[in-house]
């Protein structure tokens, strides 16, 4: 079956990613630190700002634990299994060594952005996975079973979203060579997904919601999970989710397409 042949595929890629880590040790070691450094300045920041208010864009002490562990396992994921592939298309594009995968019997979409796992991130990963257990077994009301299982399941399809945000911030390299502007434009998006979507104008909180939804990665599950299921917004993410996928599928394709025009 293709599904078998793609896992088996992806295994070697994560037995090779291992296999690097060992070699190089000292990068292992850096990346972890990073990592937790990273960990360590948000959970600051929202400590430091919870000393002068009792909430922020609607969460409580307790929901902003739960939503800054959310967001920590949705970054540590990405850094773990697509975040070094998706980022290295800038090189690949502007060398040409895009040519070597476009040969490969396999799909180059998920060739290129899942070939570069993280061993050290992983480890990271499982951290941030800890900070959401511990935020939500020590939250002072007992949430129900269903809504664990539901605000998961949105963290989950959050995971996803980002992968598709970040392969349609990094493909207009194709056409533009150059894509430190649009990549400032993610990061500067990216950080405000750091923070409760409820913190910004409507207008904002809309365009980050539908157009640019970074803020159905982390911080709306987390609304999400603290409150009755509503049919409306379950389907709005699963609408949102869904032709954020279809538009990067077509971009992916005409991406490839000017590529080969390119390089012909």
């Amino acid at each position: 079956m293709k599904v078998l042949r793609y896992l088996r595929l992806y295994a070697s890629l994560v037995r090779f990613a291992a296999s690097t880590a060992i070699v190089f040790r000292a990068d292992f070691w850096c990346r972890i630190l990073m990592d937790i450094a990273y960990y360590a300045t948000m959970i600051g920041f929202f400590a430091a700002v919870f000393q002068h208010t009792d909430t922020l864009g609607g969460f409580s002490v307790p929901q902003a634990r739960v939503f800054v562990a959310m967001f920590l396992v949705l970054d540590s994921f990405h850094m773990t299994v697509y975040g070094t592939g998706v980022y290295s298309i800038l090189q690949l594009v502007r060398k040409g060594d895009m040519d070597y995968y476009l040969l490969r019997p396999v799909s180059t979409l998920f060739l290129v952005t899942l070939r570069e796992f993280s061993l050290a991130s992983l480890l990271n990963l499982s951290i941030g996975l800890w900070l959401l257990y511990s935020a939500i077994a020590s939250y002072p009301q007992q949430l129900q079973p269903s809504s664990i299982i539901y605000g998961l399941f949105l963290l989950l399809n959050g995971t996803f979203l980002f992968y598709i945000l970040r392969v349609l911030f990094i493909v207009p390299v194709f056409w533009t060579i150059s894509g430190d502007g649009i990549m400032g434009m993610f990061y500067a998006l990216r950080d405000a997904a750091e923070r409760p979507h409820r913190i910004y104008p409507r207008v904002l909180r809309i365009v980050l919601m539908t157009i640019v939804p970074f803020a159905l990665m982390a911080s709306v599950p987390a609304e999400l999970m603290f409150r009755p299921f509503e049919w409306s917004s379950f389907l709005l993410i699963c609408a949102v989710t869904l032709c954020s996928f279809l538009m990067m599928l077509v971009v992916w394709k005409r991406a490839l397409r000017a590529y080969g025009s390119a390089s012909s």
